[in-house]
């Protein structure tokens, strides 16, 4: 599974435009904040400590994967995806500018 499954097709019916009131929008958000004890937000993050996370989350999505309760969990790495399939993901609201 990748990057496709969200870059290649719309998510709805509403970000198609068809179907019934597709002239009305509704948006809401979810901000998915983490919780990772003594390691930092990306913001106030060095190069070490971001590395760190990226290995817990690594380790924690091996272990999830496949739990049907809750889905499949992997890992899209963005500075590997190209420009346009980042920008769509911005534009489709799944990832934020930065």
């Amino acid at each position: 599974m990748g990057v496709e499954r969200f870059t290649g097709s719309a998510r709805s019916k509403w970000m198609e435009g068809t179907g019934e009131d597709s002239d009305i929008v509704v948006s809401t958000r979810i901000r998915l904040a983490r919780n990772l004890e003594e390691l930092p937000f990306p913001a106030k993050a060095g190069p070490a400590e971001a590395a760190a996370v990226v290995s817990r989350l690594e380790k924690m999505v091996e272990l999830s994967s496949p739990r049907g309760d809750i889905g499949d969990f992997w890992i899209l790495r963005l500075k590997d995806l190209p420009p346009l399939d980042r920008e769509v993901l911005v534009e489709k609201h799944l990832i934020s500018p930065q």
